[in-house]
């Protein structure tokens, strides 16, 4: 539907505005006789009766509906439809009346063995033995009824007059399954040909190859169907289409070969082999800092990483309306890391002040001005959602606020020195074993500073803590998903020229229960190796995708993958078929030998 106002899903229109508007485009049609004529009428018909405005797919079923008993027939019809078997048109019957028409041109279609045998399986509701014990008049019996059939097609046959043509069909269903001609069809055969003894392979060789609707002649073909079948076909035998399509089309040959790569051992381009990425893009041998955030999700899913940072693919921004709802997780979590800088930042030089009932109203004052803040820039779909989430904040900002104080009470003592710290990535570099080094850049929440001089990296999460423990059995930092405390470790204690007594994850929420999660000094210089040999899929051009489907759960790039969330029994399972095939291969491939081993496999 191309009129205005009419396209959409949601758009509200009558069932006669679509018939209008289907007028309109009949004016575009050539004129086709009386059959246009007709519609048009009928169009008109539908047109004229008002009706209310519907949903659109209301609407067009509505117009089919009005439309369903609408048939097109030959002109020599006249206006009327041709109920009689009029002559000049084709006319179609039954065996039992096919020799009443009074045709000069007959053709009996469908003498194959099975069709002419009659009925096969007995009647489940009144079995053949149920009948047989009926006695003398009985009903007849699936026996009964075949030979009934026979002596049917029989005598229609023999009724016959003019030019008759008899076919059966070569194949018994789409899947091509081969039939046979009827024995009444060999019998008029031997008749015909006056040949008693002729076979059915004697039959088959008379009749030729089959007719069917390739072209006998390709430079004659009618439309772009007869030239297709031509390309494909040897004579009346159909041949495989596949590398013809795939020829003509190269996006579908790729597709193809995508889904082939997942039953290969091999490393592929469409499983991540991009060699001629390899080293053009390592950190390494660039001033262009990098993120943590993007060395973690190169530990992740090195496909993933390429997709994001090497492709540049990004989900669209198309938010969905949610009337129950007003703040995403990272939109709240954007709300939180403000309140908390902006409170940090207000007593920074009173940090003792912040027991006092002042510290607490200040707080929540702020929480005020920052959550007004984000309303003007993000209307809240109903007062009711806003002061819902108004107060999970102001609650998540009163846990922050006791998880400072308890800190103040019980010591050691640490100062608050910087918030929001910004790295320069022509500043600080990250050093690797083999002597290279690549530029980071980030922000860090806050600096604290420790009695003696030593500094705490602080990075405050707003979700649960248990992902970002330490887990011997999934290797160090998580597989090297958990890189943030390292590198921003260095970047503090090079920008700051101060070392760093360690780096603690704080979860100043009701859900994270004021946790921390600390990675100690020692810790955070075991970093070095695994990067160095992090980056090597990046040098080598090997994107492989992960070997746990468990990556692909909120990945941004699940379509890509193919990757299927199945909810259900209060669980939810994570289909990936790439992460299945790499699961399935890292003996094959060294690069997949070492995610493993980062991982704590052996």
């Amino acid at each position: 539907v191309t009129e205005p106002g009419l396209s959409g899903g949601d758009a509200q229109v009558s069932v006669a505005a679509l018939a209008t508007a289907t007028l309109g485009f009949l004016d575009l049609v050539p004129p086709e006789g009386q059959t246009t004529t007709r519609l048009r009428n009928r169009l008109q018909q539908v047109a004229d009766v008002a009706g209310p405005a519907r949903r659109l797919g209301a609407a067009l079923a509505g117009l089919r509906e009005s439309l369903a008993d609408f048939r097109a027939w030959s002109t020599t019809s006249g206006e009327h439809q041709p109920w009689g078997s009029r002559g000049g048109a084709l006319h179609l019957t039954d065996l039992k009346h096919a020799g009443l028409t009074g045709r000069r041109r007959l053709f009996v279609l469908g003498l194959d063995a099975d069709r002419t045998a009659g009925p096969r399986l007995p009647d489940p509701f009144l079995p053949d033995r149920l009948r047989e014990a009926l006695g003398p008049e009985r009903i007849a019996t699936s026996s009964d009824r075949r030979n009934e059939y026979r002596e049917l097609v029989t005598r229609t046959l023999a009724s016959l007059s003019g030019q008759v043509t008899l076919s059966y069909a070569a194949a018994a269903d789409l899947a091509g399954h081969e039939t046979g001609p009827a024995p009444v069809l060999l019998e008029i055969a031997r008749a015909v040909t006056n040949a008693a003894a002729l076979s059915y392979t004697g039959l088959r060789e008379l009749l030729g190859a089959p007719a069917c609707a390739v072209p006998a002649d390709p430079t004659q073909a009618l439309d772009g169907r007869d030239r297709w079948l031509g390309a494909i076909a040897q004579q009346a035998l159909l041949l495989d289409g596949t590398a013809a399509v795939l020829t003509a089309w190269p996006e579908l040959a790729d597709g193809v070969s995508a889904f082939a790569a997942l039953d290969s051992s091999a490393l592929v381009p469409h499983l991540g082999l991009v060699t001629a990425a390899a080293g053009r893009h390592d950190p390494t041998t660039s001033d262009l800092g990098i993120s943590p955030s993007s060395l973690e999700q190169l530990a992740r899913c090195p496909l993933a990483w390429f997709y994001r940072y090497l492709l540049r693919l990004r989900l669209p921004d198309d938010p969905e309306y949610d009337p129950g709802s007003w703040l995403d997780a990272r939109a709240r979590g954007a709300v939180l890391h403000e309140i908390y800088e902006i409170f940090v930042q207000r007593y920074m030089e009173k940090q003792s002040d912040i027991v006092s009932d002042s510290a607490h109203s200040a707080l929540l004052q702020i929480a005020d001005e920052v959550l007004a803040n984000q309303a003007s820039v993000l209307p809240p779909p109903s007062e009711t959602v806003r002061r819902a989430e108004e107060r999970e904040i102001k609650a998540a900002a009163i846990s922050f606020l006791a998880m400072e104080q308890e800190a103040l009470r019980t010591g050691p003592r640490a100062v608050w020195r910087e918030t929001e710290l910004r790295i320069n990535p022509r500043q600080v570099r990250y050093a690797l074993p083999d002597g290279s080094s690549f530029a980071l850049q980030g922000k860090i929440d806050r600096v604290d500073e420790l009695a003696d001089g030593g500094l705490i990296i602080i990075d405050y999460k707003t979700g649960g803590q248990s992902y970002y423990r330490e887990d011997p059995k999934k290797g160090l930092f998580r597989g090297a998903r958990h890189l943030q405390p390292a590198l921003y470790a260095t970047a503090a204690a090079t920008l700051r020229d101060t070392p760093v007594a360690r780096f603690e994850y704080r979860f100043p929420t009701r859900k994270g229960e004021n946790d921390r999660v600390v990675y100690s000094a020692d810790l955070l210089r075991q970093a070095p190796p695994l990067i160095q040999e992090l980056l090597q899929h990046v040098r080598d051009g090997q994107f492989v995708p992960t070997t746990d489907a468990a990556d692909c759960k909120l990945c941004d790039f699940k379509q890509n993958c193919r990757v299927r969330l199945d909810e259900g029994t209060g669980c939810s399972s994570v289909h990936s078929p790439r992460a299945a095939w790499a699961k399935a291969n890292v003996e094959a491939t060294p690069s997949l030998v070492a995610m493993t081993r980062r991982r704590g496999g052996a």
